[in-house]
Formats: C-alpha cells, structure tokens, sequence
C-alpha cells in the first residue's frame, strides 16, 4: 500500500527506523528542554491517521504494511507523556485508535513470558516479570537516585517508558508596559471609597 500525501502540505520524515510526517507549513517551536521536542498535535494526529489507514485496511493490511505501522508506532510511542496522552485531547484520541487497532495485529496472551531486570551502578533495583495474567497490568518502580545511570535488560518485547519529572523556572519576557493602579484612599473606610482613581503607566 503506498501513503501518499499532498506534497504540498506535508513531508515525510525517517530517523532511527521510525517515520512519521509533518506540515510543510509547521511553525518553529519553542522549548525550555533542549534534549527532546515533543511534536505538535498536528503533526500527531496526521501520522495516526495515516497509521489508521495502514491497521484498518480491508482485508486485511499486508506485511510490508504492518512493518510500515511498526515504524510509525515506534515514533508515535516516543511521543507519548508519561500519563499516556499526547498534545492535545484530539490527537490523544485519534493516536490511542490507532495504536489500538494497531495492537489487533500482534497481541496475544499465549506464549507471554518476558522478565526485566532494571539496575543501576549501585545494583539491582527491580525484575518484572511480564506473562499472560499480567499483560495489560501497568509495572512502576520509582527511581530514586539521581542523577545516575540506569540499565534495563530485557528479554522479549515490551514497552517501557522512562519518565523524568523537575521543576525548571521560565525565563520572564519583558512586558512592552506596566500598569499600576492605585487608589485613594488604599484602605477601605466607609461605604464611599475607591471612587477615585490613580493610574500609573510605565511604557518601555
């Protein structure tokens, strides 16, 4: 099956075994994370809408279709949060479709038997262990020590997610004016105050 999209309105892109697209129009954005860009929700929805197409394909979707999902699934994942959403309410709607429909394909409780083991430099942290009665059971393990380094063996397949939450201030622009108002007088006395006003107005 070919995907083929306005080349006026959109772009393909492929990095490391994953494809996705973008408007040709796509704004530049801003981030206060230098190391990783989440994309648009634009630019989500359009690359599950086309993984849609690809999963729900009548009859059935070809190989060489199914290994075209996996890569698009593979960018898609990568931008998921770490609540399981995406940018928006819309695109997190259309991506969870498709990766449901997605799943169909290749989920099957028989023969699950996949184990985890995650360690750092001070030592073994936690083993999951991931079979038929816990598929679909979500699996956590806080990682306290930071900053450090993590390694997980893994042997199967599974998707594992790290996630890496802290507090960074926003650099304040500078306002093109400030607007101060006072009033006379400041505290309120009787029932006939602040019926005069003082506006202040610096412009820089």
């Amino acid at each position: 099956m070919d995907c083929v999209c306005n080349p006026k309105l959109t772009s393909l892109f492929e990095e490391d075994g994953s494809i996705h697209w973008e408007r040709s129009w796509k704004p530049k954005q801003k981030s206060d994370f230098p190391l990783f860009v989440r994309a648009a929700a634009a630019e989500i929805e359009l690359t599950s809408y086309v993984l849609l197409a690809l999963v729900t394909k009548e009859p059935s979707p070809s190989e060489e279709e199914l290994t075209l999902a996996a890569a698009i699934v593979k960018w898609l994942t990568k931008q998921q949060n770490s609540r399981g959403g995406f940018a928006s309410t819309q695109d997190t709607v259309v991506a969870l479709q498709a990766l449901s429909q997605y799943k169909t394909f290749n989920y099957s409780k028989d023969g699950i038997d996949t184990r985890a083991i995650l360690s750092s430099e001070y030592g073994l942290l936690r083993e999951f262990h991931v079979d038929r009665n816990n598929s679909l059971l979500l699996q956590c393990e806080d990682l306290l020590q930071g900053p450090g380094n993590y390694t997980a063996e893994v042997t199967g397949c599974i998707f594992m997610q790290a996630v890496l939450t802290y507090n960074v201030p926003l650099e304040q622009e500078e306002a093109p004016f400030r607007l101060e108002v006072h009033t006379i007088p400041e505290t309120c006395i009787g029932n006939n105050v602040h019926i005069t006003f003082d506006i202040a107005m610096n412009v820089r």
